[in-house]
C-alpha cells in the first residue's frame, strides 16, 4: 500500500444514535429494492469506526477515515462518509471478521449519493470476491424445518424465514417433521403442536426419546402458562405465539445467528468425552429453567444456576459460571424474584450458545470481478 495518513479523520456530523436512526429509515424505505434478487445476497453490517484509506485522484498517498459500513456482499459493500467520493477512487477497508481478525480489503468506488446532514452512501466494488459470512452473521444461511399443516400458515412462515436468509423445509405434520429432522441438520425446527396424523408434542417427545438435541420452538396458539409448560415439558426449547410475524421470526434467527461459545479446553482431547456430556445436558437444563419461572419455584431455580455455575468453567466455559453466579447472588440476597427471572435470560442464551460450537467456513473467494 501507498504511505497513508496516521491521522483517523471522523466526517460524520452525527452522533452513533442519529446514524443508527438513518440506517434505520433507509433500510425501512428501501424494501423493494431489499426483497430483489440483489438484496438477497446484500447482508446487513453496521460498524461503526470502520477504517478506510481512501486515495483521492492525483495524491500519491492515502488519507485514513472512520465510517460506519451499512452493508456488504461478495462483491463489495456500502459506508456512510462525511462527504463526496468520485467514481473510481481507490479505497483500502480494514475488516474486522466475526472471529476478531481483521483484513484490509482493495477495492474502488461506484458510487456516491447525498443522504442529508453531509453524509453520503459510497458504494465500493471489491477487487476480489469475499465471502460475506466472515465478516457478519447476518450472512450464514441458517436451515430452518417449519412442521405446519396450513398451507396458508406454511407459506407465509417460509416466505418470512428466506427473507430473513434462511434455507426452509416444511413437513405437514409430526410424522414428516421426525423422519426429515432424522436425516437432515437444521439450526431450528419450528414446529406447530396441534397436527393430524401425529401432533407436536408427541413429535417433541419422540424426538427428544431418540436423541434429537437442536433447537425446536413449539408454535402454537395455545398460550397460557398451562399450554407453555406442556410445549417445555415434552422437549421444546421456547414457546412462539401464532400469528408468525416477521419481527418474531427474526428475533429467533438472531438468537440462533450468535457466535458459538466454544470451550476453552476444546484442544484437549482428553476433555472433548467430558464436554461433549456437559453439553449435551444444557438444553435439558435450559427446560427446567423455563419450568422453575413458570411455577415461581425459586428452590428449584437455584439447584440448576447452581449446578451450572459450579460446572461452567469445570468445562472450560466461564461466561455460563460467570452469569449463573449473578443470577444466583439474586435469589439468595432474597430481592424480588421478578428480578432473578429477568437475568435468566442471558444465562439460557449462553447455554443454547454452547450447543452451537461448529465453525463456519473461512475459504477465501479470491475470484477477481470481471464485471
Amino acid at each position: 500500500m501507498a504511505k497513508t495518513s496516521s491521522k483517523l479523520i471522523r466526517t460524520i456530523p452525527l452522533s452513533d444514535t442519529e446514524v443508527e436512526a438513518l440506517l434505520d429509515r433507509l433500510d425501512n424505505t428501501e424494501e423493494e429494492y431489499r426483497v430483489s434478487e440483489a438484496a438477497k445476497r446484500r447482508f446487513s453490517l453496521r460498524r461503526k469506526g470502520c477504517v478506510l484509506h481512501i486515495q483521492q485522484p492525483g495524491d500519491a498517498g492515502y488519507a485514513t477515515y472512520a465510517v460506519y459500513t451499512r452493508a456488504i456482499c461478495e462483491k463489495g459493500l456500502t459506508f456512510l462518509h462525511g462527504g463526496f467520493v468520485h467514481a473510481g477512487t481507490k479505497v483500502v477497508i480494514q475488516l474486522i471478521s466475526t472471529r476478531g481478525s481483521w483484513t484490509d480489503v482493495k477495492g474502488e468506488v461506484i458510487h456516491c449519493r447525498y443522504l442529508e446532514k453531509r453524509v453520503h452512501e459510497v458504494g465500493v466494488r471489491f477487487l476480489k470476491r469475499l465471502c460475506p459470512s466472515d465478516y457478519t452473521t447476518a450472512a450464514i444461511e441458517h436451515r430452518v424445518l417449519v412442521v405446519e399443516d396450513e398451507d396458508a400458515i406454511a407459506e407465509l412462515a417460509m416466505f418470512h424465514l428466506k427473507q430473513l436468509n434462511a434455507h426452509v423445509d416444511r413437513a405437514e405434520d409430526g410424522e414428516a417433521a421426525i423422519k426429515m429432522a432424522m436425516e437432515k441438520r437444521y439450526d431450528l425446527i419450528l414446529c406447530d403442536m396441534d397436527m393430524p396424523v401425529m401432533n407436536g408434542f408427541d413429535a417433541v417427545a419422540e424426538l427428544r426419546k431418540r436423541g434429537y438435541s437442536g433447537r425446536v420452538v413449539a408454535a402454537t396458539v395455545l398460550t397460557s402458562s398451562e399450554d407453555q409448560a406442556r410445549c417445555l415439558a415434552v422437549g421444546c426449547d421456547s414457546h412462539l405465539a401464532k400469528p408468525y410475524l416477521r419481527e418474531h421470526l427474526a428475533n429467533l434467527i438472531s438468537d440462533i445467528a450468535e457466535e458459538p461459545l466454544v470451550s476453552t479446553f476444546q484442544d484437549d482431547e482428553g476433555m472433548a468425552p467430558m464436554i461433549k456430556e456437559f453439553v449435551d445436558s444444557l438444553r435439558e437444563r435450559v427446560r427446567a429453567i423455563e419450568m422453575a419461572i413458570m411455577e415461581k419455584d425459586a428452590e428449584g431455580l437455584e439447584r440448576v444456576v447452581r449446578s451450572l455455575r459450579a460446572e461452567g468453567s469445570s468445562y472450560g466455559f466461564e461466561p455460563i459460571t460467570a452469569s449463573a453466579e449473578k443470577v444466583e447472588k439474586l435469589l439468595q440476597e432474597g430481592g424480588q424474584l421478578s428480578d432473578a427471572f429477568a437475568s435468566v435470560g442471558e444465562l439460557k442464551k449462553l447455554c443454547l450458545l454452547a450447543q452451537c460450537n461448529c465453525e463456519s467456513s473461512l475459504e477465501e473467494l479470491s475470484e477477481p470481478i470481471l464485471d
